[in-house]
């Protein structure tokens, strides 16, 4: 199996935590964020890379992105660099796909 397909490099702001697990399992590649985070994701449409931040959960299709989800903020700032995300509530009812230059 190819390492490559669960890259992603993730760069933390102070006071941001992230959780995941030790192995990722085979359908997707999960995490829990708490704070402010910078991603460069690695592209695999196989394995979805998919960030659960407060309320919000974004779906990852290959890209570079900041995700800003402090608890004690009241809302969720995504802003894309390169490719593109898609962004929904936790409960998946509002999807919306965001691109570089958007937030």
């Amino acid at each position: 199996m190819d390492k490559h397909i669960w890259a992603a490099i993730v760069w933390l702001n102070k006071k941001s935590e992230l959780l995941y697990p030790e192995k990722f399992d085979t359908q997707a590649r999960e995490i829990y964020l708490k704070g402010e985070a910078f991603f460069d994701v690695a592209h695999n449409p196989e394995k979805p890379f998919i960030i659960h931040a407060g309320i919000s959960k974004t779906t990852v299709i290959g890209t570079s992105f900041n995700l800003r989800a402090y608890g004690k903020e009241d809302d969720i700032r995504l802003t894309v660099v390169s490719g593109k995300v898609a962004f929904t509530l936790a409960d998946d009812r509002e999807r919306v796909i965001v691109t570089p230059g958007n937030m």
